[in-house]
């Protein structure tokens, strides 16, 4: 992940925001920097010392770019034309009408003096149908100082009419600033618990904020995605702040109910591909097309944000391609649920997965009707933006979900989601029955630290849905023969 720029002292005693650069590298320099090709840095604003004399100046990634009116031309709109060309077809006289966007304000740190500030081009009608723009100035992206400034824009239709514009840009700083953030919670969320169990842990997604000043920091969840919720409904508290400490929150709500009557293996929600839980850090790929095509743009309904694309994209020459979920602990996964590309026509037409515990043993799900079982191959899309949701003949306990795409439509292109239950929290450290999962223990504890112990015991999710816990002692010289339980040290207090 790159850095943020930040601010920095200009030579002539100016706090100045700093933008992203890239910086062609000599081949010794990148190879000794890991790269050999360009690499990014922070610096000052390029239009900042106006480069371009006569025309607009637009920064890009590797400097600037000049735009000039129609009377010069050159790298520096430096070199005059004799004259602009004149449409003498036709006798048109109606000037473009021009569109500016709203006025701007943003806010900066004490401190920083100007700040770079991007906004949405103005935009014409003509009755010729064709208006163009040929100045605008200063441009988006420019380094605006404290106060207000005006941006012109002016249009020319073919006849060489010309339309203009006018809106400001206006950089107060914080101590004006008393706008709170707008702060947009996740939907209330709902999960079902199986009869006898009080309690459950949920994750939620994050709360979004926006604000005037173009920054939002959130400084307080209560209680936190992942917390312990108990049975009935808990109130979500979430609150950001901006620079100038004005605060904005939202609530939502947390409800675990009782289900009486679904069996647990049918039990089944999204995992969190979709909504951002699974972090991008959790997907790996046998390969990726390129930057703008990684496993991150592999969630479910995610659109294409340019320059990224929509879906995740495997290698043209990958024969054996895979993109897999690391889901941190083991989950119970009921289905899987695929998406086309976004932006092109490409999707994975059919697929296998594949399960895995230790991240190295993966085995494939299996056909459960056939003898012997053979690799369950799903069928997967026939257009870019349907999902099409595959249940397991078999429920699979996995913490690495594998999805190999079989067959493709032009090339290996999806989104997808997981479905299931959990965590599953039971370990080798348990022996269940039908009823009750029994923590192992040497038998080193004495009677208050083993009530204690009992006392903080959380239900434990299993395959077969979530199920009281209790301990075990265990007698060395007989395995597993009982020297006493939770709920004998309950009777004893």
């Amino acid at each position: 992940m790159f850095l943020e720029c930040k601010p920095k002292q200009h030579p002539n005693g100016t706090m100045v925001q700093t933008i992203p650069k890239l910086i062609s590298l000599s081949a010794a320099v990148g190879r000794a920097r890991g790269s050999t090709h360009t690499h990014r840095m922070c610096r000052f604003p390029d239009c900042e010392r106006n480069p371009c004399e006569n025309g607009w100046c637009e920064e890009t990634m590797e400097g600037y770019k000049c735009h000039c009116p129609a009377e010069v031309q050159g790298k520096h709109c430096n070199e005059h034309v004799d004259e602009p060309p004149v449409n003498s077809l036709t006798d048109d006289d109606e000037k473009p009408v021009v569109t500016c966007p709203d006025d701007i304000i943003r806010y900066v740190v004490p401190g920083v003096t100007s700040l770079n500030v991007n906004f949405p081009n103005a935009t014409a009608t003509d009755n010729s149908g064709k208006a163009s723009l040929i100045r605008v100035t200063p441009p988006s992206g420019s380094l605006f100082q404290l106060g207000t400034t005006e941006v012109h824009y002016v249009f020319e239709d073919p006849s060489g009419n010309v339309g203009s514009c006018r809106f400001t840009v206006t950089v107060n700083g914080t101590a004006d600033d008393d706008e709170h953030p707008v702060v947009t919670c996740p939907d209330d969320t709902i999960r079902y618990v199986v009869p006898g169990v009080t309690s459950l842990n949920v994750t939620f997604p994050n709360a979004t904020a926006t604000d005037n000043s173009g920054k939002a920091s959130v400084i307080r969840v209560i209680p936190p995605s992942g917390s312990l919720f108990q049975l009935g409904t808990t109130e979500v508290h979430y609150v950001f702040e901006d620079p100038s400490w004005n605060i904005g929150a939202c609530i939502c709500t947390v409800s675990v109910t009782v289900n009486e009557t679904a069996e647990v293996a049918n039990m089944s929600y999204a995992l969190g591909m979709e909504n951002g839980i699974i972090p991008g850090s959790s997907l790996s790929a046998s390969s990726v097309f390129d930057y703008f095509h990684s496993t991150a743009r592999a969630r479910l309904n995610l659109p294409r944000l340019a320059p990224y694309a929509g879906a995740w994209s495997a290698r043209s020459h990958d024969v054996t391609p895979w993109i897999q979920v690391d889901l941190i602990t083991t989950y119970r996964i009921n289905e899987v649920g695929t998406q086309g590309r976004e932006d092109l026509f490409q999707w994975v037409t059919s697929y296998k997965i594949s399960c895995g515990i230790d991240g190295f043993n993966h085995h494939i799900v299996k056909n459960s009707s056939t003898k012997p079982k053979t690799d369950k191959v799903f069928i997967g899309n026939i257009d870019r933006n349907t999902v099409v949701r595959n249940t397991l003949p078999v429920p699979a306990v996995c913490r690495y979900v594998r999805l190999v795409p079989i067959t493709y439509h032009k090339h290996v292109s999806l989104r997808m989601e997981l479905y299931g239950y959990g965590p599953l929290t039971v370990g080798p450290e348990w022996r269940c029955t039908p009823k009750k999962c029994y923590h192992v223990d040497a038998g080193l504890r004495n009677w208050t630290e083993a009530y204690h112990f009992c006392h903080d015991l959380e239900p434990v999710t299993t395959l077969a849905g979530d199920k009281r816990p209790s301990l075990l002692f265990i007698n060395t010289t007989k395995e597993y023969q009982v020297v006493k339980r939770c709920s004998y040290l309950y009777d004893k207090y």
